[in-house]
């Protein structure tokens, strides 16, 4: 699922929530689906549930990378980096 791009500082934290919340249950049942693949024989299946984990996490993944380097990076000079 896309998030929707809310901007910097947005008053609008319940719209933002409510996204995040339907994300994260998207990625316990993407989880869901690879548990369930894990007693599965066909290859082909399988490697289907795990891209689709792939791809259904790229977005969250991206996410907490931003926020990982604006912490790192938080009140520092670009000049001296």
């Amino acid at each position: 699922m896309r998030k929707p791009k809310l901007p910097p500082g947005s008053p609008d934290d319940t719209e933002h929530a409510f996204y995040e919340a339907l994300q994260h249950a998207d990625i316990d049942r993407l989880m869901q689906d690879v548990q369930a693949a894990r007693t599965l024989e066909d290859a082909k299946a399988i490697e289907a549930i795990t891209l689709a984990l792939a791809k259904g996490t790229e977005a969250f993944a991206a996410l907490r990378m931003n926020r990982g380097i604006q912490k790192a990076l938080a009140g520092k000079n670009i000049a001296t980096i």
